[in-house]
């Protein structure tokens, strides 16, 4: 099977490590827990253009480059790697090109057989949803934890799995979603997938 993979809070803790920037940056005090939308100007308080340009600071910054895995991810994508097609999908911006590709050398080994940017929130309108990357890349199975990118990717027989999160616990269950909690559940669950097919 083709799978699509998301890059920050799937593979990499991206939240945590962007707060205690915030927290230093801007004297804040805010925790994951706290985050529970991934729109950061709704849960900060400030307008949408500063929370975005808090986040583009960064990824600019030498913090960025040094996000740590999630844990179980790099079990989990070996596994997935021996018998799937694995496409990294993330909502980052081509700019961000070097530090993501220089993460998942420093980190994974070299499976994935490409990563696309769905150059969310450019300013030159070049962004693409990833339900669209996701159909042309033929996705069997997309992994993600921001609702926005699971609903607009859902397709029939496409799976989705969203990989819990704060702000994430507000979605009811829908058709082709199904809720993991750990990278053990997400190589399971695609198990699963893989024999339900072969039963077919």
């Amino acid at each position: 099977m083709k799978i699509g993979i998301d890059l920050d809070d799937v593979l990499f803790h991206f939240v945590p490590a962007f707060l205690l920037y915030h927290n230093r940056m801007h004297g804040t005090d805010f925790s994951k827990d706290d985050v529970w939308s991934y729109r950061f100007w709704e849960v900060f308080g400030i307008a949408r253009d500063e929370a975005l340009n808090r986040v583009f600071a960064f990824l600019g910054s030498p913090e960025a480059e040094a996000l740590i895995p999630v844990e179980g991810s790099h079990k989990g994508i070996a596994s997935l790697a021996r018998d799937h097609e694995l496409h990294i999908i993330t909502a980052r911006q081509e700019w961000l090109a070097e530090v993501t590709h220089g993460l998942l050398e420093r980190h994974f080994p070299p499976v994935f057989s490409g990563v696309y940017f769905a150059n969310h929130f450019s300013d030159d309108r070049s962004g693409l949803s990833k339900g669209v990357i996701c159909d042309r890349l033929g996705i069997d199975v997309f992994i993600d934890d921001a609702p926005a990118n699971v609903l607009e990717s859902v397709r029939a027989g496409r799976k989705i799995l969203l990989l819990d999160a704060p702000w994430n616990t507000f979605m009811d269950p829908i058709e082709h979603i199904s809720r993991v909690r750990s990278w053990d559940e997400i190589v399971g669950a695609i198990a699963t997938f893989d024999s339900e097919r072969s039963e077919r």
